[in-house]
């Protein structure tokens, strides 16, 4: 399946871009092409004005998210981490096991602890405003809509997953299940993380394919 970032300008114009990694390549793609066949297309949203868009404005959802099936939101990409009690420990020079001569080691502390969890002198800035942007974003999608599968992102700086995304998650997960027009066919997944971040979301989402599996109503995807 081909990904495409989806982006709206000031004057609330779409623009559809090949996804490279989760960032716009340079080769735009035509709606029209898309239209023509969306399950072979991921919708991808960065940023959650650009979702509130693509489905509050009639124009642009009659033209081509309507057809949406397969979104993959790229939740934490703004998330912004800072450490304001963290300082660089000195570099201190041990020797080798191999031979005589000395290697310089590092000792300051690493950020991460391997499963995404934040340190405890981490302090997130703008945590809140981008979970109640992907909130409210997430309200625009209408009743009776046919998206079958979404995936959460959640790739972040310092690969941090914070524990304040559960309750996002299981609001959007459950609008979009409420709203669905083909009732249990909506699922949903995590990305992005590790394994051990992602099982700690698994009790947090509505329809999660991890632990309903995927459906067997309508349409596969």
């Amino acid at each position: 399946m081909t990904e495409v970032l989806i982006a709206t300008d000031a004057s609330n114009n779409l623009h559809c871009w090949i996804s490279d990694n989760g960032s716009p390549s340079e080769t735009t793609i035509p709606i029209t092409t898309i239209i023509q066949d969306p399950f072979s297309y991921i919708f991808a949203f960065r940023n959650a004005y650009h979702l509130f868009v693509s489905f509050a404005s009639e124009t642009i959802y009659h033209f081509i998210t309507k057809h949406v099936r397969i979104i993959r939101l790229y939740i934490l990409r703004e998330l912004q981490i800072i450490y304001p009690y963290r300082c660089e420990s000195p570099t201190v020079i041990t020797p080798t096991s191999s031979s005589s001569s000395f290697s310089s080691t590092n000792t300051s502390t690493t950020s991460g602890n391997g499963n995404g969890e934040i340190r405890p002198d981490a302090i997130l800035p703008n945590l809140d405003a981008i979970m109640e942007k992907w909130r409210f974003a997430c309200r625009a999608i209408p009743n009776g809509h046919d998206i079958a599968f979404v995936c959460f992102e959640l790739s972040a700086p310092d690969d941090y997953v914070p524990a304040g995304v559960c309750r996002v998650l299981q609001i959007m997960s459950t609008v979009l299940s409420v709203k669905e027009r083909e009732k249990g066919r909506f699922r949903c997944g995590i990305e992005g993380c590790s394994p051990s971040a992602a099982e700690r979301f698994d009790s947090c989402l509505v329809g999660n394919v991890a632990v309903v599996g995927w459906s067997l109503v309508g349409d596969e995807c």
